[in-house]
């Protein structure tokens, strides 16, 4: 295949992703699998969308979707970091990424997964995106489905915080959604123009606008400004495996 056979990405304000993150934290290898299974479950009863899934892996490509919690323990060992002598070691963390399966790509997510990570050089997160190589159906890219997507992932892996955006949007350092762990949410003022919402946990999101965010909205981005203003005091905090951020 050449390189004109492949798709061509489309513009950064129709790749959405959703990232949860959170700092050293050391997990045993079925929690970090349970975890995973809980978000894929909140996912698939969200929406129809995320019904379906499969996993990559490295040797075969995609491969069924395993559903059951030994199946997922072997996974997330298998993608452990090992010595060259072939020892685990798990403080390097486990990544493992699978992908809705749809016959349009415009309907297509990834899930990666990094957990487990407990060094000062690597970060834990969760992160769904859209295809880049497609434009997302508008059904996939609302303000419901991502504020669900959103919690499901933050609150199982009880991130430090989590975003949702266009990439475009990401990389003017704003969100579309926000979320602060509970631990947090003390040191954030909500703008009033946001949609601000606490979680019985005591958790905070805040999003810019209830429909689909369009970064050259001048009404979207001056809300996904103040919020990001907002969070000053939140990214003072220096990230330390005793604030877990």
């Amino acid at each position: 295949m050449s390189d004109t056979d492949l798709p061509a990405m489309v513009a950064l304000s129709d790749i959405f992703h959703i990232a949860a993150r959170w700092g050293r934290r050391a997990e045993p290898y079925d929690l970090i699998a349970s975890r995973w299974l809980t978000v894929v479950a909140q996912l698939q009863a969200l929406d129809p969308m995320f019904a379906h899934w499969q996993h990559w892996d490295e040797e075969l490509g995609l491969v069924p979707f395993d559903p059951d919690l030994e199946g997922q323990v072997a996974r997330v060992i298998s993608r452990t970091e090992r010595t060259r002598a072939g020892r685990l070691v798990p403080e390097a963390g486990s990544h493992i990424w699978s992908v809705t399966d749809s016959h349009s790509r415009s309907r297509v997510v990834n899930l990666n997964l990094f957990a487990g990570s407990d060094n000062p050089y690597d970060s834990n997160s969760i992160i769904l995106r859209t295809d880049a190589c497609a434009v997302p159906d508008p059904s996939l890219v609302t303000y419901r489905i991502f504020r669900g997507a959103l919690l499901a992932m933050a609150e199982t892996f009880e991130a430090s915080d989590a975003s949702a955006g266009p990439s475009d949007l990401r990389d003017l350092g704003f969100a579309w959604i926000f979320y602060v762990a509970p631990r947090f949410a003390h040191l954030v003022t909500p703008p009033r123009s946001a949609i601000v919402e606490y979680r019985p946990d005591g958790g905070l999101l805040m999003a810019a606008t209830s429909e689909t965010f369009v970064t050259a909205n001048p009404a979207h981005l001056a809300v996904a400004r103040e919020i990001q203003a907002s969070l000053a005091a939140f990214n003072a905090i220096p990230r330390t495996r005793e604030n877990g951020r």
